[in-house]
């Protein structure tokens, strides 16, 4: 009796084990399919800086994945990139999802740039916006590599950001995007960002505010180095008794006018959230150094 008692618990657990062994080869491989699916079709979690492959043609430079911009906009955008592109040998790229699943801004954007081929060069040159509606955490940033990752210091990514950040709070995507590369263009073809209206205005007024303190000053030492003028009654005042010499005389400014011209500007859009990023020097999965940052709204 014992010895049937003993069989029956042991074949009871053999047959627990198998099932339990069983369940295991159907719901892991389940689990791990679901979790791949999670993940966007480009994503390669084995990619390494060894599968890097540079300037792929056949790439779109703009990928709205969250579907914000109309087929005017996306034409518009597309040929102002490709013309920098041909113009300064960078590549630039646009990207826009709803999420940036689970990886936050910088990984998604650095890691869509190398497994999709982007970039000029052996050092893939270029610069990615993306434009991300992450629930609770929407916002834009955009990074730099290879020789393009000088141009995104944190002074130029602040001030970039700013002129740009209330397009996006007003919904405006594609100008907001469009305006970014206004400044990158002007940033990498002059050295500096476009000037505000304040600094047009300094370059004018303080230049003129000099002209003119120096012009008092010159004016006020010239009227005190001045001699007052005696009043002669006779020309024979003029003469010397001994011999007759012509005095001398020279011309003195006592006074100018300067006239100055205030030019005008209109200040473009611009504002600051409470959060913002940078980031230098970060390594991508593929190798790359990327710097940059961006805001949140």
């Amino acid at each position: 009796m014992k010895r049937n008692v003993s069989f029956l618990f042991i074949t009871f657990g053999a047959l627990l084990i198998s099932m339990i062994c069983l369940l295991s080869l159907l719901v892991i491989p389940a689990f791990a399919e679901a979790e791949d699916d999670s993940m966007p079709d480009w994503y390669d979690p084995d990619f390494s800086d060894s599968d890097v492959y540079h300037n792929d043609p056949s790439e779109p430079r703009i990928v709205d994945n969250a579907g914000v911009f109309s087929p005017v906009e996306y034409e518009r955008l597309s040929k102002k990139l490709e013309s920098m592109r041909q113009e300064l040998g960078i590549d630039f790229v646009v990207l826009t999802d709803n999420t940036y699943h689970g990886m936050g801004y910088i990984k998604y954007a650095t890691d869509f740039y190398d497994m999709n081929g982007y970039g000029l060069g052996d050092d893939s040159s270029g610069i990615i916006f993306f434009l991300c509606f992450e629930p609770g955490d929407s916002g834009f940033e955009a990074y730099g590599t290879g020789k393009a990752e000088k141009y995104m210091t944190e002074k130029n990514v602040d001030r970039m950001s700013d002129k740009v950040y209330n397009y996006f709070v007003n919904k405006d995507y594609a100008t907001g995007v469009e305006k970014y590369f206004d400044q990158l263009n002007t940033l990498i073809k002059k050295g500096r960002l476009p000037l505000s209206g304040a600094q047009i205005a300094a370059l004018v007024i303080i230049p003129s505010l000099i002209g003119l303190i120096g012009g008092g000053i010159s004016l006020s030492s010239a009227r005190a180095s001045m001699k007052t003028v005696a009043k002669a009654t006779t020309a024979a005042e003029y003469l010397n008794p001994i011999s007759f010499v012509v005095n001398s005389s020279d011309d003195r400014m006592l006074n100018t006018d300067i006239s100055r011209t205030f030019i005008s500007s209109s200040s473009s859009s611009g504002g600051r959230s409470g959060g913002s990023s940078y980031h230098s020097g970060y390594h991508s999965s593929g190798g790359h150094s990327f710097s940059g940052g961006g805001r949140r709204f």
